[in-house]
């Protein structure tokens, strides 16, 4: 809930600082309502909060995984330095994933 609201915060404050440059008034009614609609995000979120439960079990391999093809995907246009980094973590995740199990 606590990140909700600071990016709700965060994009009310990025509202505010575009009125300084004359925007148009359909990006400051987006970006203000995309504020709004984040902060009864986090309301409802804070309403609907369940009792304490155990932890669940989370596997950092996958978002290892995720972040190394995202990198491979975006090493065609940067360069072979990120191809190199994206192909690690992912291999890096993999080694993860079978070592899990």
């Amino acid at each position: 809930m606590k990140v909700l609201l600071f990016w709700a915060g965060l994009l009310a404050l990025w509202t505010v600082i575009q009125l300084v440059f004359a925007p148009h008034a359909i990006t400051v009614i987006l970006l203000g309502g995309a504020a709004v609609a984040v902060a009864l995000t986090a309301f409802v979120a804070r309403l609907a909060r369940p009792g304490r439960r155990d932890a669940p079990d989370l596997s950092p391999s996958t978002p290892l995984i995720a972040l190394g093809v995202a990198a491979l995907l975006s090493g065609s246009e940067l360069g072979p330095w990120c191809l190199a980094l994206g192909a690690l973590m992912t291999a890096a995740g993999l080694a993860g994933l079978l070592g899990e199990r």
